[in-house]
């Protein structure tokens, strides 16, 4: 196998109540109606690049064009791509000009064409709702334990989800094909062991992470909001919004195992404030 590039990429910012960092919360408690929003925090949002031998792949999507169409803070722009005023105040975001997935693909020379996977960690907003910036892109890989999670009728969900965010795309649901991570579940991409995608479930049930690994064994974990950040899984604490919390301890749990096992190059999550945009070469 040839080497693998990982690109590190920040498509914008998410602004949402700080308690969020502290513990696990429900849905309803994720609001923050009662606080400031001076009080609230702005995190990255993150997507990569993976470059592999047998195709690329692109993890997650980050926000797209419509929420920020001048790149900056647009509340108005937001409710209406987001078609929610609920949804936008629980999260509030911005991209950057040049920041979008696509753009920075397009500057790399990277038209959606040539994505051969677009995979999504969850169908939460900031990691999906770019995804229609990329129209043309091959393949959209969902669990399918995520979908049929995101079809369920109440109330959290109608506010959750949103099957705009990947109507007309080319999506495809997969059930899990091996044994790899904390509940035996995974999915090997392209049959080598090189692409795991893990079921890490605690903040949606389908929810996935990335384990990419060279022909040395060493390898980069990609965990999503399965951690908001290293702390997380250091201290096995959920944090962010979850809908099982015993599962949610068991995934932090494997995941720091992974994160400090010596092969383990490096371990990111989405919105980590402490990681910034770099290349990983494995």
């Amino acid at each position: 196998m040839s080497s693998i590039k990982i690109t590190v990429m920040h498509t914008g910012h998410i602004h949402i109540y700080p308690k969020r960092l502290q513990d696990g919360y429900s849905f309803y408690k994720a609001f923050g109606i009662t606080t400031s929003k001076e009080d609230w925090v702005w995190l990255p949002v993150s997507s990569y690049l993976i470059e592999h031998p047998k195709g690329n792949i692109l993890f997650d999507t980050g926000w797209g064009r419509s929420i920020s169409p001048n790149g900056v803070f647009d509340g108005t722009a937001q409710i209406k791509a987001f078609a929610s005023t609920l949804l936008y105040k629980l999260n509030q975001g911005y991209v950057e000009l040049g920041k979008t997935a696509k753009e920075q693909l397009d500057k790399k020379g990277i038209k959606p064409e040539d994505i051969d996977y677009v995979i999504l960690s969850h169908l939460d907003c900031d990691h999906t709702q770019g995804l229609k910036d990329l129209a043309g892109v091959k393949n959209v890989l969902v669990s399918r334990e995520e979908y049929s999670f995101s079809r369920r009728i109440n109330l959290i969900n109608q506010i959750r989800y949103h099957s705009r965010w990947i109507r007309g795309m080319p999506v495809r649901f997969f059930d899990w094909n091996c044994s790899g991570g904390p509940f035996h579940k995974s999915y090997d991409l392209f049959g080598d062991n090189s692409i795991q995608l893990i079921s890490l479930p605690g903040h949606s049930p389908g929810h996935l992470g990335i384990k990419i690994k060279d022909r040395a064994g060493k390898y980069v974990l990609l965990y999503g909001d399965a951690a908001h950040n290293s702390r997380s899984w250091q201290l096995a604490q959920p944090t962010g919004i979850i809908v099982d919390r015993k599962k949610q301890i068991e995934t932090l749990k494997w995941i720091r195992e992974e994160s400090i096992n010596p092969y383990c190059i490096e371990s990111i999550g989405n919105h980590d404030p402490d990681v910034h945009p770099h290349v990983i070469n494995l």
